[in-house]
């Protein structure tokens, strides 16, 4: 998957397969959604997760809707003038420095869409930083050097703030699906996809 579902979605799917297999180990990998289906259809994955669409003779299961949210660390200035719980003008946001990804971070988007799904044709940002990593978007944002765009279910887990932003009409949302090509050719595999099952 994607680094940014590796780190919810990914980590919660070993957990579930280790309760059934404690002996089991894991090989995550960051890729993107096409190179994931790639790699499923070759035989070298057994599961994926994805935001994109299901490609034909895959199985798929819906696991979570995603919304992305604009977010700051506690102590950034915007909070200077507002608090925690304030509605704040989209004007005012795009005062601040945000840090981006280099590369999408969900997959395909919107194809007026940044890299992070923010729509800057619409609503131009400072897009002052482009990281590499997660990791260094993170720590953008925990220094209080810039604002950062990040699927709803990251920022509770940084403790971040979403901002509550009004004036601005677009979301970037995704369906987050774990996929495989034959859930039934293997019988752990059949066991762990029918426990994912809704």
């Amino acid at each position: 998957a994607e680094e940014v579902l590796l780190t919810k979605f990914g980590i919660d799917l070993c957990k579930k397969i280790q309760k059934s297999y404690s002996q089991s180990q894991f090989q995550l990998l960051s890729l993107s959604d096409k190179k994931v289906i790639e790699l499923i259809e070759n035989g070298d994955l057994h599961f994926g997760l994805i935001s994109s669409e299901v490609p034909n003779g895959f199985h798929a299961i819906k696991l979570s809707e995603v919304e992305f949210k604009t977010c700051a660390a506690r102590d950034h200035e915007i909070f200077k003038d507002y608090s925690p719980s304030s509605k704040i003008p989209v004007e005012e946001v795009l005062k601040y420095a945000f840090v981006l990804p280099e590369h999408p971070m969900l997959g395909k988007i919107h194809a007026s869409a940044s890299s992070d799904g923010w729509r800057d044709d619409k609503f131009k940002r400072k897009q002052k930083y482009f990281a590499p990593s997660l990791k260094v978007i993170e720590q953008f944002v925990t220094m209080g050097e810039a604002l950062a765009y990040l699927p709803d279910y990251y920022i509770k887990q940084l403790d971040f703030i979403p901002l509550k932003i009004f004036g601005c009409p677009y979301t970037c949302k995704q369906s987050i699906k774990i996929v495989c090509k034959e859930p039934e050719r293997l019988v752990w595999i059949s066991r762990v996809w029918s426990s994912l099952a809704p």
